[in-house]
């Protein structure tokens, strides 16, 4: 039985692929997103301008508690749809028979269920904000990264990092803080010279997100290490005051962890002093089958990060300046994998078709600092959608009209029928209005390398013949010759590509 026109309207993203776009499965619009539950209550003081952080779970009166409790049930929410929280924490294999974890030359993944309690999640201030992670992590990925001091030569490297992949955490709606246990304002001043946010821990903190410890002979051992990246990138070794000296767990090692919605999502920790994860294969759980958070687009997030990084557009347009693109003459499409999946080949064009296989392609770009052309392409897979959805809501309507009931419906079923549509109408309109602006105009917050000429023919075809489903048919295929061939001929020369394989083979 046909579905009624007002119900093909109000159909999600999911269901609009069933109804028509016979080469994009729904995979492909879910971007390989598990499905949970993306509603948050409204947060007390989020965002909003000079923060002065107030505590979500004080009991001073009812009304402070009342965010804590919208709270609470946006996280059962997500509880309702992931069983747990799996967390993966790098240890050595120090647990083996031999016990001689020094000679061990890889570490091996633990997958425990770790529940950090709300509380201390809105008791760590992140600066120079002033909000709590609870309260970043109701919109936003916060990626905390505990370190040291920044005194170590080797945190100062992890600072380093995190400005340097900045721009990719931004285009992924992840605000990365720094972990430390120093002086808040002193810490402020070693890292003025980034972006970087901050927040001071204490040791409980760190036992909560169980952070690892490395032994005196560890950190002994790691010293001509040390020493040599001293002399090698020119970095100075101090150590903090007395008073916070006493303060510190002095033996703590490197721990990244991702908190989105009050849960810690995914981790990384190692009792190896000098181990770091992949930052690509890290932010898009590459470990995982799929994503255990819902991908959120950049109209969703961009506002409200702008309120958090006002320089976000500067610091982006920096890397795009700072990027060089040699482009070689090939064809991409033909290259061979050499794999035993059920294809001999894979294609560009099967990556960026499948769902599962662009989740690599993304952490690869998302390292390589040029994710702009490939959140371009999704964001014109969804326009695509909305217009499908549209063609099907038109297509129902007349086949409706040209029933012998049709005057049985009423006018009240009609005028409902042409809000319905009006509104989807709007929702496409506004989409394309969305992608011009953030992706095709000059001052764009992502803007992408592609001919002025072919912008300049898409403006005039709106114009001309309103918001077609083809409007950026002409733009799409020319970053996929000129931009994304490239980034796909490095992709395939990659460790990330050889996993995809891999998960491929396994499947």
């Amino acid at each position: 039985m046909d579905s009624s026109p007002r119900d093909s309207v109000t159909t999600t993203t999911n269901s609009a692929i069933s109804l028509g776009r016979s080469k994009t499965d729904e995979a492909n619009v879910a971007f390989g997103n598990k499905n949970v539950s993306s509603s948050t209550g409204n947060m007390s003081h989020f965002l909003g301008r000079a923060p002065k952080h107030t505590s979500l779970t004080s009991t001073t009166s009812s009304n402070d508690v009342s965010p804590f409790v919208v709270r609470i049930s946006s996280l059962q929410d997500c509880k309702s749809n992931r069983s747990h929280s799996s967390l993966t924490i790098m240890t050595d294999d120090s647990s083996s028979e031999s016990g001689n974890s020094r000679n061990s030359s890889c570490s091996k993944y633990i997958r425990e269920n770790v529940k950090v309690p709300l509380e201390m999640l809105d008791s760590m201030i992140v600066h120079p904000s002033g909000h709590s992670v609870l309260q970043l992590s109701a919109k936003h990925r916060v990626m905390l990264v505990f370190i040291k001091w920044f005194g170590c030569p080797l945190c100062q490297s992890v600072v380093d990092e995190l400005q340097k992949y900045l721009s990719s955490f931004l285009l992924l709606n992840i605000v990365p803080v720094a972990c430390h246990q120093e002086d808040p304002d002193k810490f402020s001043k070693y890292i003025a010279h980034t972006q970087i946010m901050h927040c001071s821990v204490t040791n409980e903190m760190k036992k909560g997100f169980m952070v690892q410890r490395a032994s005196l002979l560890r950190h002994a051992m790691m010293m001509p290490t040390l020493f040599a990246y001293m002399a090698k990138h020119k970095k100075k070794f101090f150590l903090p005051s007395r008073k916070e000296m006493k303060q510190m767990d002095m033996l703590s090692s490197f721990g990244m962890y991702m908190v989105f919605k009050g849960e810690v999502c995914n981790s990384f920790s190692s009792e190896k002093l000098n181990e770091r994860p992949d930052y690509g294969s890290y932010i898009f759980q590459l470990e995982e089958e799929e994503l255990l958070f819902k991908e959120q687009t950049p109209e969703e997030f961009i506002p409200d990060m702008l309120k958090l990084f006002p320089t976000m557009k500067e610091i982006l347009r920096k890397v795009r300046v700072e990027r060089t693109m040699n482009v070689p003459n090939l064809n991409i499409e033909n290259i061979a994998t050499n794999n035993n999946v059920d294809t001999d080949q894979i294609t560009l064009k099967m990556v960026l078709e499948n769902a599962s296989m662009r989740r690599f392609f993304k952490a690869f770009l998302a390292n390589s600092l040029c994710l702009e052309s490939l959140i371009f392409y999704e964001q014109v897979t969804l326009y695509k959608i909305l217009c499908d959805q549209e063609q099907y809501f038109v297509n129902s309507h007349c086949k409706l009209t040209n029933q012998s009931n049709t005057a049985s419906r009423g006018a009240v079923s009609i005028l409902s029928d042409i809000e319905n549509y009006m509104e989807l109408k709007r929702r496409t309109e506004q989409k394309a209005k969305y992608i011009i602006e953030t992706f095709l105009e000059d001052q764009s917050m992502f803007l992408i390398n592609t001919s002025k000429k072919i912008i300049s023919r898409v403006k005039t075809t709106i114009e001309d013949c309103g918001y077609t489903e083809a409007l950026f048919d002409e733009i799409v295929k020319d970053l996929v010759q000129n931009v994304l061939k490239h980034n796909f001929e490095e992709f395939v020369t990659s460790k990330i590509f050889e996993d995809m394989k891999t998960r491929l083979r396994n499947k």
